[in-house]
């Protein structure tokens, strides 16, 4: 199973941290907030999105199409997050 979006941003926002060299107690929260995230994740294919698809079956394509556009739209914010995070890298170390 794949994860939902929120924990593709936080790993930006974990590697940063970690790269700006905070402690283990600052980049913890992040750590902490994508294995809950991954958790709720399943939980809302499990618990939501199976029960609908079975409960729907004509409509299950929409649920399954939203839960594509959310991954995707998580993918594009966590890469474009990578990006400024290097671009602002670059101008501190220059």
């Amino acid at each position: 199973m794949k994860r939902v979006n929120g924990p593709s941003v936080y790993r930006s926002y974990l590697a940063a941290a970690q790269n700006l060299g905070l402690s283990d107690a600052a980049s913890g929260y992040w750590e902490l907030h994508i294995k809950e995230d991954e958790r709720h994740g399943r939980q809302m294919v499990d618990d939501v999105a199976l029960p609908l698809v079975d409960m729907y079956p004509q409509d299950a394509w929409e649920v399954l199409l939203g839960y594509v556009q959310e991954r995707m739209m998580g993918e594009r914010a966590g890469a474009a997050l990578i990006e400024d995070i290097k671009v602002v890298d670059a101008q501190a170390g220059q």
